[in-house]
């Protein structure tokens, strides 16, 4: 016996299952996880190769001015602005690696589940950080784009886009973390308890502006 076609049902029942598969949480966070090794992959690149460009420029720098005793006038500039980028460039891996500084003493006999709130917390906290101060990296950016070097005589932009272009990957790196590792659960109670401190925070400001203003007055 011939096998009976399917009927138009079947096919959209199968084709709403293919669209369910396409769009499963387990596929975003695959997706993101790529998007996160990519990135990375290229600014661990761009850090390595600004290593090496930073110690020719520098070494560079010593042979000419100590040796030959003509030194390179824009050595030094070109060095602190690649600096920089290096510093920036360096957080943001260490960001992405959980690899930065941080105190792990207060969470580190706590079970799972505390633990996990912690780090939820940390993170969250992180996050916010970084949007309240990516927008005057930004403004200050901008406002360095008239600046001329002296000796260079290139806009300091060069210099200070280092810090928005670091902020602005960092961000990134964190949400996506935020994404693929948090549980919904952890996150709520970490943004509920941020949202507590900044309410309070607020509340509080006319007396530590009071303790502030006195503060400054017995001082003076």
């Amino acid at each position: 016996m011939d096998a009976k076609p399917p009927s138009a049902v079947e096919l959209g029942s199968a084709a709403s299952a293919d669209d369910h598969r396409r769009v499963s949480p387990s596929g975003v966070i695959a997706a993101l996880a790529r998007i996160d090794r990519a990135i990375g992959s290229i600014v661990e690149a761009a850090a390595g190769a600004l290593v090496a460009v930073e110690t020719v420029i520098l070494f560079a720098g010593v042979v000419s001015r100590y040796a030959f005793h003509e030194p390179l006038t824009w050595s030094d500039e070109l060095a602190a602005i690649l600096f920089l980028w290096l510093a920036m460039l360096g957080a943001v891996i260490a960001y992405r690696r959980v690899e930065h500084m941080r105190m792990a003493a207060l969470i580190a006999d706590l079970g799972p589940r505390r633990r996990a709130f912690f780090e939820a917390l940390a993170l969250c906290v992180g996050l916010a950080f970084l949007g309240l101060v990516i927008w005057p990296a930004i403004e200050y950016a901008i406002d360095e784009a008239d600046v001329v070097t002296p000796a260079l005589e290139i806009s300091r932009i060069w210099r200070a886009a280092a810090l928005p272009a670091g902020l602005s990957l960092m961000l990134l790196f964190g949400l996506a973390r935020l994404i693929r590792e948090l549980r919904p659960l952890d996150l709520f109670l970490a943004l509920g308890a941020i949202l507590a401190v900044g309410v309070a925070l607020a509340l509080a400001n006319p007396l530590l502006a009071a303790i502030t203003s006195s503060w400054c007055s017995s001082c003076c």
